[in-house]
């Protein structure tokens, strides 16, 4: 993640919007308002993915990344495939009611 903290001007970016705009990646912004922080997450593991990237790539690299971003976390239900954990209780899980019975023979 080195690369991407030594992209000139970086350092500044604080919101949703601004990182859109400083990459030059399209979005809508209702979307975009909607879904800020689980975009950003996605990001944030794309980049963290990417090892090394060339000085002269990394603006390019780290657009195509939220762009990839972007369109991972607007297509389908939030709840589906986001990467916050507040998510994660949401999915069903089940127990069989006869692993709740307790065991006469202990």
């Amino acid at each position: 993640m080195q690369w991407f903290n030594q992209i000139p001007g970086v350092e500044n970016l604080t919101t949703g919007q601004e990182f859109f705009d400083f990459f030059h990646v399209s979005y809508e912004i209702e979307r975009l308002n909607g879904r800020q922080l689980h975009i950003l997450k996605d990001f944030n593991q794309r980049i963290a993915n990417v090892a090394h990237v060339q000085a002269d790539a990394a603006f390019a690299t780290a657009g195509e990344l939220l762009s990839q971003a972007y369109q991972a976390q607007t297509q389908e239900q939030i709840a589906s495939h986001s990467p916050l954990a507040v998510y994660q209780r949401l999915r069903p899980s089940r127990v069989s009611f006869s692993s709740l019975v307790e065991d006469d023979d202990e």
